[in-house]
């Protein structure tokens, strides 16, 4: 649901390369948090890359995955290990916007 807000934030240029609460509200036709379904067109074309990957998935045994506040992603295979990294990735933004400063989260496993 985040890349829809990140996509409807980019075509309006107010996209600051971080998502806050605020942009979560942002009102537009792609914000999935706002509008049930799907949004009104594509979000992105996939490449070559992902054709492949989707015709020849990897091996992998996890179903979740969330972002890490570092450009990359956090895997999991459960929902309990799942929502624990969602509450990591919220404990890292609130960080970095300086709303408090949480105690070090344990390192999660991530994907190479």
């Amino acid at each position: 649901m985040r890349p829809t807000v990140i996509y409807a934030l980019e075509r309006a240029g107010a996209y600051t390369g971080a998502l806050t609460s605020a942009d979560l509200r942002f009102d537009s036709a792609y914000n999935t948090y706002h509008h049930q379904g799907l949004p009104p067109g594509p979000i992105a074309n996939p490449g070559e890359a992902s054709l492949r990957a989707a015709l020849e998935p990897a091996d992998v045994d996890y179903l979740y995955f969330v972002a890490d506040t570092e450009g990359g992603h956090l895997f999991s295979r459960t929902l309990a290990e799942h929502n624990r990294n969602v509450a990591r990735y919220r404990n890292l933004l609130r960080q970095q916007n300086g709303q408090e400063n949480p105690s070090p989260a344990r390192k999660a496993q991530k994907e190479p």
